[in-house]
């Protein structure tokens, strides 16, 4: 329901991380929270655990638990779909996730982790992680998201406020 209350504010972010056309952008956003809708009810509904009697000496039965942490990756091309296709399987059946989205691409995953937080999951069960494997962040949330050529002293300034953890 997040999500698709924020789908005008996600196109525009989506077609800023992307150039894609807003036009087209909309229907990925309102399909990311189709996403979350369809897994939630596929493990309502499907992934129940089953008994079945086995020769009549056995009982095979299935039992459905989370396998843990799952790291995700998601390239600079279409973004927010590939997120919403890798966090909400993973959400819907108990595991927790550390998505890592491109570095040119992260404010479609910057809103969605706020959109998740908002939620109501409990901290922890999703990570964003959004630093450089060239540049390594001193932390990885919140994002700072700077023009595409900032000037050196706005650079010495965001590196100064990260050290000093203070925010301009």
């Amino acid at each position: 329901d997040g999500i698709a209350a924020r789908t005008e504010e996600l196109a525009r972010l989506e077609a800023l991380d992307t150039g894609l056309p807003i036009s087209q952008t909309k229907k990925q956003a309102a399909r990311a929270a189709d996403n979350f809708r369809f897994f939630a009810e596929m493990v309502r509904t499907s992934l129940i655990g089953e008994a079945y009697p086995f020769q009549n000496r056995f009982l095979n039965y299935t039992v459905r638990r989370p396998v843990g942490v799952a790291g995700l990756i998601t390239p600079w091309n279409a973004p927010l779909m590939l997120a919403t296709w890798k966090i909400a399987p993973a959400l819907a059946c108990g595991n927790t996730v550390v998505l890592k989205p491109a570095e040119w691409s992260p404010l479609t995953a910057v809103k969605l982790a706020e959109i998740i937080d908002e939620a109501g999951c409990r901290r922890g069960c999703s990570t964003l992680c959004t630093a450089s494997a060239r540049r390594p962040a001193r932390r990885s949330w919140p994002i700072r998201v700077f023009s595409l050529s900032p000037s050196p002293a706005r650079r010495r300034r965001a590196r100064r406020s990260c050290r000093t953890g203070r925010q301009r």
